[in-house]
């Protein structure tokens, strides 16, 4: 996401954490990560943790992409309601969507426990519409979530007006959620992950990707030549400047984790 006014609140909180060589070097690696941020950090840990040799890159500093930009919200809630969901991809596959989310909730504190990251906070999620008629959409999304396993509770506009100061007509209280500092939590991730063996760079902007049947080999702006089995890009909503205009078959080097 290309930031182009004001300062991202967690920036103007920390500041630059921690700093990354540039890559000036050839290297060679398992799975090379490209993005720095959240995603680009969890990817690194879950690899390191299986002994995955991998190297991570970032075109610009660590965290600085729209992970400090972030809500850093944990919240279980799909963009689409999960009793419209169903209609759309059924009723187990919409469950398990659900379910997923709220699972990796609950493996983020894991992780935030195991690396000493303490700067979150386990909360109750509030799902509200501010209009009467849509009290049946409420109800239906109540339901779902209830027979779906969610501890789930609905309140009343006077309910919301005395305990959140909202003037709501309907809401979902869900027990599940959290809060924290994603960009802080990225480099905290990072710099376990370093210890580990994972090798950071930032400041190295990928120029290239060539994919053959058993390597990827990408080239840096500063020439720089690094050869991987596999690639995973992390760059969020900046994946598009590595797709281009045709999508191709990208045979089995090539992964996407959006932010």
């Amino acid at each position: 996401m290309e930031l182009v006014a004001g300062y991202p609140f967690w920036l103007i909180k920390d500041g630059l954490l921690y700093s990354f060589p540039k890559l000036l070097e050839n290297k060679k690696c398992d799975v090379i990560i490209i993005g720095g941020g959240i995603s680009g950090a969890l990817t690194a840990y879950h690899l390191i943790q299986k002994g995955i040799e991998c190297i991570l890159v970032d075109g610009r500093t660590i965290g600085l992409g729209s992970t400090c930009a972030s809500t850093s919200l944990l919240q279980y809630e799909l963009d689409t309601p999960l009793h419209k969901l169903k209609r759309t991809i059924g009723e187990f596959n919409a469950i398990r969507a659900y379910q997923l989310c709220s699972d990796a909730i609950d493996k983020l504190v894991h992780i935030m426990n195991e690396i000493g990251h303490n700067e979150y906070q386990k909360r109750k999620s509030l799902f509200f519409s501010t209009h009467t008629r849509q009290k049946k959409f409420m109800q239906e999304e109540y339901a779902a979530r209830k027979a779906a396993g969610f501890e789930v509770e609905m309140l009343s506009r006077p309910e919301l007006f005395t305990n959140y100061g909202l003037k709501a007509a309907h809401a979902i209280l869900s027990e599940k959620g959290a809060t924290t500092n994603a960009y802080a939590l990225t480099h905290e991730i990072l710099q376990y992950c370093v210890r580990k063996g994972v090798k950071v760079f930032d400041r190295t902007k990928i120029k290239s990707i060539d994919h053959h049947k058993d390597k990827v080999i990408l080239k840096t702006n500063d020439g720089c030549i690094i050869v991987a089995g596999y690639v995973v890009n992390a760059t969020g909503y900046e994946v598009i400047n590595f797709l281009g205009k045709k999508i191709v078959d990208l045979d089995c080097t090539y992964a996407i984790v959006c932010e």
